[in-house]
């Protein structure tokens, strides 16, 4: 045998499989790093977003409230890879804006009933923020 040759076989495959190993581990932990920060901005906007959406009677004027609701709500749309949210969670967002814009305008008659509605696209929401924080989607 020759021993230069193995040896040769050796340092070459060890250094090979370490720069293999290296380059597939960077990858793994770039991309493992992505998801925990998508994760995480997903929590902080939806937090965000159903807070101020819960908030039938905002901190602010209602002048502001509908717009802050948008902001927060095209903020989540590009957390996902299309740049749109799933249809349901779209949905509810969309639909809270739009109660919240009636409010703004004074398109609003029976302020008791519009409290329930929102309340109840605040519950509908919710929901749909938690299905996909917890979908890993």
């Amino acid at each position: 045998m020759d021993w230069q040759l193995i040896i040769t076989s050796l340092i070459a495959g060890g250094f090979g499989g370490q720069l293999v190993t290296l380059s597939l581990t960077e990858r793994s932990a770039s991309r493992r790093e992505f998801q925990q920060w998508l994760r995480e901005e997903r929590f902080k906007t939806f937090s965000e977003l159903i807070e101020l959406v819960s908030a039938t009677a905002p901190r602010s004027d209602y002048d502001v409230w509908p717009t802050n609701i948008r902001n927060l709500c095209q903020k989540a749309h590009i957390l996902f890879p299309t740049g749109t949210a799933p249809d349901d969670l779209a949905e509810a967002m969309e639909k809270a804006f739009q109660l919240a814009r009636k409010k703004k305008h004074g398109e609003v008659a029976d302020h008791d009933a519009w409290t329930v509605a929102m309340r109840d696209e605040a519950r509908i929401l919710r929901e749909s923020l938690a299905k996909v924080l917890h979908s890993g989607k």
